[in-house]
């Protein structure tokens, strides 16, 4: 949900074309706790930022420290700037898309999405 409402509270408002973690290319970097090479998918990619969208509070876990500084070093190398970014999740106009049929969950979204935000869909 907060990358969603990134997306339609951020991005869209505000005109901004994005490639998403599906069209990006994935960044090699090292995972120091398993000491193995991973490939990083930053979640929304524009023609000056690269985003990751997540809770501040995970921002300091190793994975994504490791995670940063490959980004860090891919965006100097591609002229972008890198943005750990913790957005809120504003309801009302994702409801307001899902009602109006802009926006479909897969099965297990929907099923989440109403758990979660169901109360909210007759108000």
């Amino acid at each position: 949900m907060i990358e969603l409402s990134f997306i339609i509270n951020y991005l869209e408002r505000k005109n901004i074309g994005f490639k998403s973690e599906k069209e990006i290319q994935g960044i090699k970097y090292y995972h120091s706790e398993d000491k193995k090479t991973r490939i990083y998918y930053p979640d929304f990619l524009t023609n000056k930022y690269m985003f990751e969208i997540k809770p501040k509070g995970l921002w300091n876990t190793q994975k994504n420290i490791d995670k940063f500084i490959a980004a860090k070093e891919y965006c100097k190398l591609n002229n972008l700037t890198y943005r750990f970014v913790d957005y809120p999740i504003i309801i009302k106009p994702i409801i307001n898309k899902y009602l109006n049929k802009e926006i479909k969950f897969s099965n297990s979204g929907l099923e989440k999405f109403l758990r979660i935000y169901g109360k909210y869909l007759s108000s």
